[in-house]
């Protein structure tokens, strides 16, 4: 097992140390319910952590700089007729420092992907050297 697995397209089983360091930053803000750990018989137990869910859910683009920009409704508008012929190679996706700040794990309300770590959680929980996690540095301004 990894100490950091997703089930779900998010981070759904993580372990003690990472569960740690989340309450660090985050202190009672998301969810951790405990898991046993069981061989695909459920027969063997091989391990112990937690059903993580993120309880944090906000709005953190920033309102003019991404590109495509944001519709109406605060969506990046990837099928807006003015940029249908646009080069994609420029599209960004730009977080807003301010909407960010002291956050440390949350969803963004307006983007799929599963899961946003603040740069200091996320150096954190990669310096812990746990296994499951990727860390990709997002623009900001």
């Amino acid at each position: 097992m990894l100490d950091v697995n997703r089930q779900t397209g998010s981070l759904d089983l993580v372990n003690q140390t990472f569960k740690d360091i989340v309450e660090e930053f985050e202190p009672g803000m998301h969810q951790f319910f405990p898991m046993e750990y069981y061989d695909s018989k459920g027969k063997v137990k091989i391990g112990d952590g937690y059903w993580m869910v993120i309880c944090q859910r906000l709005d953190t683009l920033h309102d003019t700089l991404c590109v495509p920009p944001r519709n109406d409704r605060g969506f990046i508008d990837k099928f807006n007729e003015d940029y249908k012929d646009r080069d994609k190679s420029l599209d960004r996706i730009v977080f807003d420092k301010e909407k960010v700040s002291g956050h440390h794990m949350w969803h963004d309300k307006f983007l799929s992907m599963s899961y946003l770590f603040s740069d200091t959680l996320a150096e954190r929980l990669i310096g812990a050297g746990l296994t499951g996690l990727s860390y990709r540095k997002l623009e900001e301004a």
